[in-house]
């Protein structure tokens, strides 16, 4: 088996022969094309994959034996009965989050079962860590805890898996859509909601709130006080919101308006759990009220999930479309290899082959936009910034 052979523009492959395990000169590469990897090198890349998603189902059998364990301690207030309702509401919220965005999103089940499995054990006992003795600090003020204080440590300690997935992404060649950031707060928010639905004995599926709200988000609930009802989009919604901001603010920089999806996601799922908490305590003050006008009654942050996300992946779907980098790769004299055949639609399960392929396609956009920011160039990506990610050809003897 012989290795990729990298011809330049106009030159046929047929001529330009390498050994099986030296990459060519620079000299006889296309501008911006990088050399072709060594076998061994990509025999360690896969070989540490596989350690790795195995570590995953380690820890993810683990932390489903300690729940498990934990169930009889946790569910004392409302009972198994009412977690299991609360687990089933949250998911069906999660699969039509995850079927929604399935033609564009990189990562796979294991990744977003552990990020929730940290939001019910790791972040929900970090936010009990750091708010309890702030909320005993506040004792003589304690509207100002319930209302202020919790929802800051609470959305942000849930979309801290989501956000380091960001930041650990943004120099890597393959990188996750929008979509996958926004799936990772999501759980994280929904195993948040679990554990503390669970303590005080609620949960389950809601159906109060207008019907175009609950059906596809039975998660949501619903508060009265003072004549006045409020929507509750709940912890799932909110986390999913914020880190769907994070992840168009962050990736996608070159953007010249992405940055404002950071501070407006931020400010309505902040601004709706306060209203939800004051609701709540049935402290419902003037600039309460005001609040709950401007966030349309606690339903503002689930109208901008589904339009960001029905945006996001439009665009994406643009940019990883295989039409998409088939043209793009014939403007640099290269082709593609064909789509992996799958037994299912790769939206509805999708695989690590087609996910890599998606991630990779992203990065050389997302990458592209973080150059433009530096040099200062404009917002349309420039074809050498496109074409930084080389697509290897295949040799007539490669199988």
């Amino acid at each position: 088996m012989s290795e990729p052979v990298y011809a330049p523009p106009g030159q046929a492959r047929d001529s330009v022969h390498a050994p099986a395990d030296v990459a060519p000169p620079p000299s006889a590469l296309p501008a911006g094309q990088a050399p072709a990897r060594r076998p061994g090198r990509l025999a360690g890349l896969k070989h540490g994959w596989r350690s790795l998603n195995l570590m995953a189902l380690v820890g993810l059998a683990g932390s489903t034996l300690a729940l498990l364990a934990s169930l009889p301690s946790l569910t004392e207030a409302g009972g198994v009965g009412l977690f299991v309702q609360d687990l089933l509401a949250h998911t069906w919220v999660l699969v039509i989050l995850t079927l929604a965005v399935g033609s564009v999103r990189t990562l796979r089940f294991p990744a977003f079962a552990a990020v929730g499995f940290a939001g019910f054990f790791g972040m929900f006992g970090l936010s009990a860590l750091v708010g309890r003795p702030l909320m005993s600090a506040l004792e003589q003020q304690p509207q100002v805890g319930s209302v202020v204080v919790m929802p800051v440590i609470e959305e942000v300690l849930k979309v801290v898996p989501a956000l380091i997935v960001v930041l650990l992404a943004r120099r890597r060649e393959v990188r996750p859509s929008a979509t996958d950031i926004m799936l990772l707060g999501a759980w994280s928010g929904a195993g948040f909601a679990l554990h503390e639905n669970a303590l005080f004995g609620r949960g389950g599926f809601n159906f109060e709130s207008p019907p175009v709200l609950t059906v596809p988000f039975p998660v949501m609930g619903t508060n009265w006080a003072d004549g006045v009802t409020v929507i509750g989009a709940g912890h799932l919604l909110w986390s999913a919101l914020i880190a769907l901001g994070l992840g168009i603010g962050l990736l996608y920089r070159g953007g010249r308006w992405s940055w404002i999806a950071i501070p407006v996601t931020i400010a309505a799922a902040l601004g709706e759990h306060a209203v939800a908490n004051a609701f709540a305590d049935g402290t419902v003050s003037v600039l309460v009220r005001i609040l709950h006008v401007l966030l349309l009654g606690g339903g503002l942050s689930t109208l901008l999930l589904v339009a960001g996300t029905a945006v996001i992946v439009l665009v994406e779907w643009n940019l990883t479309s295989h039409r998409r980098m088939t043209k793009l790769a014939g403007s640099f004299g290269r082709s593609l290899p064909p789509l992996p055949p799958t037994r299912m639609p790769l939206w509805v399960w999708g695989t690590a082959t087609e996910g890599e392929r998606r991630g990779r396609m992203l990065g050389v956009w997302q990458a592209a936009g973080s150059e433009r920011v530096k040099s200062g160039r404009g917002a349309q990506p420039a074809a050498a910034d496109a074409g930084s990610a080389p697509v290897p050809q295949r040799s007539e003897g490669q199988k």
